[in-house]
């Protein structure tokens, strides 16, 4: 019976990555402020009078970080490829609509480094399926711990 298993396992088919020139990914970086949980500043207009002014600044300038949005567009999509779904690395679908050509998907990664600790996702699959739902393509969307940004296995940059 394991043995069954593990043949069924080994010859599963494998999902294979949709060609490069059929799809871009670009990044979108910005800069957001990120306030703690519980962060009681409501306001950088509000005053106190306990702070000193080098907390002041430090609470002014800290809050700035880098955010990582991506922008996929599908260049080509063949006649089977009818619907396009996300899915991170948690398993929770994070997109899922109809594939088409002029379509610009954006998808929210979160403060960089968050994506980096894995406190929020760090891989994402977009699949790409046909009108019976079985997988013909996808594309892998990955930011490993040191930052390396790779689609499909392919170092696209480094944060």
């Amino acid at each position: 019976m394991q043995f069954l298993l593990l043949l069924l396992i080994v010859f599963q088919d494998v999902v294979p990555f949709k060609p490069k020139s059929e799809f871009e990914v670009k990044i979108d970086l910005s800069f957001k402020e990120k306030r703690k949980q519980g962060d009681g500043s409501q306001s950088n207009f509000t005053i106190d009078y306990t702070e000193t002014v080098e907390q002041r600044n430090k609470k002014l300038s800290g809050n700035q970080l880098p955010y990582l949005e991506l922008k996929i567009k599908f260049n080509l999509l063949s006649a089977d490829e009818e619907k396009v779904k996300i899915v991170n690395n948690l398993g929770k679908i994070v997109y899922s609509k109809k594939a088409d050509v002029n379509t610009v998907i954006r998808l929210d990664l979160g403060y960089i480094d968050d994506v980096k600790d894995e406190v929020t996702p760090n891989d994402y699959n977009v699949i790409l399926l046909n009108s019976e739902k079985k997988e013909i393509d996808r594309i892998n969307i990955k930011i490993t711990k040191e930052g390396t940004f790779l689609v499909n296995n392919e170092k696209r940059g480094k944060f």
